[in-house]
């Protein structure tokens, strides 16, 4: 059983997901990620294959991967490790962030689109790629972009023109 030394360690960090660590102890995300989870349409066993979380931030999906078999899980993600931050193009396929350009995070040389990641991944022999997040709409976007300019997290037209989004790829094996 968890003390509650453990319990106000937990209170007491920032943490992006929501996580059920189990003896009535869950972190408080700023997002849903269970509900998020149920959206992404994961295949229920990951038995035996190998799993990249890029953007991991606290881990939810990487621990998922494991508790759902998968037999390794390489997760990674400079902005929640080391505060920084990131951004993204301005509409072409690819843009390129030389140095720290990209929010400041020196990791994050390339912003990809969706039709990108799309080209990448079956570039490297997945035959089939879907991508699981919906596009969001332009009302959204704009909201959400006042509300970062307003909280002073960055500019209106930068939050504006960047998103995340969530792949499954496939190859046959």
């Amino acid at each position: 059983m968890y003390g509650e030394d453990v319990r106000r360690r937990v209170e007491a960090l920032r943490w992006y997901h929501t996580i059920d660590l189990g003896q009535g102890i869950v972190t408080r995300g700023v997002h849903d990620t269970p509900l998020r989870l149920a959206r992404l349409d994961l295949p229920l066993s990951f038995a035996g294959r190998t799993v990249l979380d890029v953007g991991a931030w606290d881990g939810f999906f990487s621990f998922e991967a494991e508790r759902r078999g998968a037999s390794r899980v390489v997760a990674t993600d400079h902005y929640s490790w080391h505060g920084l931050g990131w951004g993204t193009g301005d509409g072409k396929a690819m843009a390129f962030y030389p140095a720290r350009e990209l929010d400041g995070d020196p990791t994050n040389w390339w912003g990809p689109n969706e039709p990108a990641v799309h080209g990448m991944l079956q570039s490297c022999g997945f035959q089939a790629v879907r991508t699981v997040t919906a596009s969001r709409s332009a009302p959204y976007r704009l909201v959400r972009a006042v509300f970062h300019q307003l909280k002073g997290k960055k500019p209106a037209p930068l939050a504006y023109r960047q998103d995340r989004a969530a792949f499954h790829a496939w190859k046959n094996t």
